[in-house]
């Protein structure tokens, strides 16, 4: 795992034949993934790269989103950001629109929560039902991706309805959490020889240090013509 364009650090996979695992990645911050494969001679496969991307969070207050019908501000230690914002009454919407790769639904689950529908680009992809028996904050209760980046707009619709052990309807928007790929291109933030530098011996080894993690794969001769 690289991050901001750190160095690759190893992750640990349990067990250590796994083919998936589960990362807290940080809001602001840019990531990419490589993985390889060892076969049982010891013998390792070149690196596959994946494609660099960015967590973002907007929280229930941000412009992103457009709220329709009675919704109510909440702080609450539990909630990411310390706030969130409820509804209770049927008709009562969320509308986030945004440009990414993958987008998620953060809120709070429990026993007095209800139903919600979501609705993506103009077609109901889900119904989310928040009710559990015991409280639960920050729960990803809603996540979609695609291949390639775009424009979409997510909209949570407040059904006013509720699970038969639920004591309530209310649905929170604690905050909606994107990914967007990464388009700005590296730079060469420093190179030995240095441009411009004379008497250099033929043969001379030519290290450079780049803005971000690259794909090795993507270095040639022509990288440094």
């Amino acid at each position: 795992q690289s991050t901001s364009g750190g160095p690759y650090a190893s992750v640990a996979l349990s067990p250590a034949m796994a083919t998936s695992i589960t990362r807290s990645l940080a809001p602001g911050a840019s990531y990419q993934f490589r993985v390889r494969a060892t076969d049982g001679a010891g013998n390792p496969s070149e690196w596959a790269y994946g494609p660099q991307f960015t967590v973002g969070a907007h929280q229930e207050t941000s412009s992103t989103i457009a709220y329709s019908g009675l919704w109510t501000q909440q702080d609450s230690a539990s909630a990411y950001g310390g706030a969130s914002r409820y509804a209770e009454s049927s008709g009562a919407t969320a509308r986030f629109a945004f440009t990414g790769r993958g987008v998620a639904w953060a809120a709070a689950k429990g026993p007095d929560r209800g139903r919600a529908e979501v609705w993506l680009d103009g077609t109901k992809v889900a119904t989310v039902d928040l009710y559990s028996s015991t409280a639960q904050s920050r729960v990803m209760v809603f996540t979609r991706s695609w291949a390639t980046p775009g424009a979409h707009t997510l909209e949570v619709r407040v059904l006013g309805t509720k699970n038969a052990a639920s004591g309530g309807t209310r649905v929170d928007i604690d905050a909606f959490v994107t990914l967007h790929s990464d388009t700005t291109a590296p730079t060469v933030s420093a190179a030995s020889p240095q441009d411009g530098a004379r008497e250099v011996p033929t043969g001379a080894s030519v290290e450079a240090t780049f803005s971000e993690a690259m794909d090795a794969s993507t270095i040639d001769a022509d990288t440094f013509a």
